[in-house]
């Protein structure tokens, strides 16, 4: 005789999207800073001390995680010459040519003439304006450059775990709609194309691995937004 499990309590759902929002943004800001300068000894050190997932379920994450940890099991045969060689030719190239690289930038692929500083960064600046969020005083990079969002979509999902453990389910629903929206009309407008363009230009596992693991994980969190998400929410 088997017995059937309870269904699970509002108060254990709220729990269980709080610990996936958590999860959430340690993702969205593990690979950003993949994006934002090259590997060095202390990101080294946090890399090795993770357990990297081995089967998700999804194809592109799973095979981002494999290569990620096949580079990091054989990184004493390198040095950090290597990665940093692999990081300039990824997402620096020439500098002078508009094809040589994985520019981490949306302007350059939503932009009529592809370069930087154009309508999508003063769009991605509202957005953070709304949500009282500002780039950091001395941060160099530009508002709409892939690490910058990336981690907007990471304090917004901190914010709804907050938000769900004190029980503002109103405030959670509209955080989570807000992310909805910016990855919807920003990261999956470009970030798709920028994660292919890794694979193409990059020649190490490493940054193999990254251009695998964002495309997946930002389209396992359209799924998860989409199913949380009610049109009404974002409406509102």
């Amino acid at each position: 005789m088997t017995q059937s499990c309870a269904p699970a309590t509002v108060e254990e759902t709220l729990t269980t999207v709080a610990a996936l929002c958590r999860e959430r943004a340690a993702t969205y800001r593990l690979l950003g800073r993949f994006f934002i300068a090259e590997l060095d000894a202390d990101f080294l050190a946090q890399l090795k001390s993770m357990r990297l997932p081995a089967a998700t379920g999804n194809e592109l994450v799973d095979e981002g995680y494999r290569r990620i940890a096949r580079y990091l099991g054989a990184f004493w045969d390198y040095s950090f010459t290597e990665p940093a060689v692999d990081f300039t030719r990824t997402f620096v190239g020439h500098g002078n040519e508009g094809h040589s690289a994985a520019y981490p930038t949306e302007s350059v692929y939503t932009s009529e003439k592809h370069l930087t500083m154009q309508d999508s960064r003063d769009e991605v600046m509202a957005f953070y304006r709304t949500w009282g969020l500002e780039r950091a005083e001395g941060y160099a990079e530009n508002e709409d450059h892939i690490t910058v969002e990336l981690e907007f979509m990471a304090a917004l999902a901190e914010r709804t775990a907050e938000r769900l453990a004190t029980g503002d389910d109103e405030g959670a629903a509209a955080l989570l709609a807000a992310q909805r929206a910016f990855l919807a009309e920003h990261l999956l407008r470009w970030a798709n194309v920028f994660a292919r363009g890794i694979r193409v230009f990059s020649k190490t596992d490493l940054y193999q691995g990254t251009g695998y693991l964002l495309e997946g994980f930002l389209e396992e969190d359209r799924q998860f937004l989409n199913d949380i998400v009610s049109d009404e929410d974002e409406e509102a």
